[in-house]
């Protein structure tokens, strides 16, 4: 798996580190404040607010104040980082679909149903099945 979803050249993303992959990950769902970043990555609101600032610099979100409360802070992908997120989704799709197609279909069938049980479990049992095991266990219903 890790050599199917190694960082592509010029995976920008892919070169971050994995706390700062996370947060971007999760803002691709919805924009956070820094104190929910905090909370749900369980670290220190100081290493949130240090980590948004890497991401800042790096282009990829952009923090916006509050207009009633100046304090909070709502942090947001730039179109720069949904581009590049959208990209990399797209090129490990890609990849996992051009390592698919050298299987046998029946070997691919059984391959997909496996992964999409396995996904299930480790949702049944409160783990958070890894991105890369999600995205080849989506390739089951597009197969």
């Amino acid at each position: 798996m890790r050599k199917l979803f190694r960082p592509v050249m010029d995976d920008t993303i892919g070169e971050l580190p994995l706390a700062q992959l996370r947060v971007v990950r999760a803002l691709e769902v919805s924009p956070h404040t820094v104190s929910e970043l905090a909370e749900e990555f369980r670290m220190s609101l100081s290493s949130a607010s240090q980590l948004v600032h890497r991401l800042v610099d790096a282009g990829l979100v952009h923090v916006d104040c509050e207009s009633v409360d100046r304090r909070i802070r709502t942090v947001k992908l730039t179109a720069l980082g949904s581009k590049l997120m959208r990209h990399r989704r797209e090129t490990r799709i890609q990849l996992a679909e051009n390592a698919l197609a050298g299987l046998a279909p029946i070997e691919r069938a059984t391959l997909l149903s496996s992964l999409g049980r396995l996904l299930a479990e480790c949702e049944s049992v409160g783990a958070e099945p890894s991105e890369s095991l999600a995205q080849i266990a989506e390739l089951e219903h597009g197969a």
